[in-house]
C-alpha cells in the first residue's frame, strides 16, 4: 500500500489541513483478466478473494475484497475515477491497534493523460520494514 496526502481546506473552520491515507491502485503482482473481446480496455477488476489489507506489518481487523484498476491496452493510462474513503482498523503483531483512513477504487477510467502517472513527477515513496511480507491465515 502506498500513502496519498493532499491539503485542503473543506473544514468548519476553512483552515488549511493536510489528509492521508493509504492506497492501492492496483496490485504489485499483475492481475491478467483478459481484455473483452471489441474492447480496449479492462478498467475496474475485483480482487478474486477477500483479504486483509497490510500496512507496515500490521493486518486490518476484517476482511476486503476491493476493486483496482486495470489496464488500457491501447497506450491510455488506468487510473480511478471515482474513489470512497473509509476507516480501516489495523492490529500488529505486537497486539497494537490503530484506525488508518484508506482509499478503496468504485470505478476506473482510460485516458490519455498520463503526466500526473510518470514515476518522475510522483512524491518519493517510503517503504517501512514489513510492507511486502505475505501473510497466510
Amino acid at each position: 500500500m502506498a500513502l496519498s496526502s493532499r491539503v485542503t481546506n473543506d473544514n468548519a473552520q476553512c483552515k488549511l489541513v493536510k489528509e492521508t491515507r493509504l492506497c492501492n491502485i492496483r496490485p504489485c503482482s499483475s492481475m491478467s483478466i483478459p481484455v473483452k473481446k471489441g474492447r480496449k480496455c479492462s478498467r475496474t477488476h475485483k480482487a478474486p478473494e477477500p483479504l486483509r489489507l497490510s500496512y507496515a506489518g500490521c493486518r486490518s481487523t476484517r476482511l476486503y475484497r476491493p476493486n483496482y484498476c486495470g489496464l488500457c491496452v491501447d497506450g491510455r493510462c488506468c487510473s480511478p475515477r471515482r474513489t470512497r474513503t473509509a476507516s480501516v482498523t489495523f492490529a500488529c503483531p505486537d497486539g497494537e491497534r490503530f484506525d488508518h483512513s484508506v482509499m478503496f477504487v468504485q470505478s476506473c477510467k482510460c485516458s490519455d493523460k498520463c503526466s500526473h502517472l510518470n514515476e518522475v513527477a510522483l512524491p518519493p515513496q517510503q517503504w517501512l520494514y514489513g510492507d511486502t511480507h505475505k501473510f497466510t491465515d
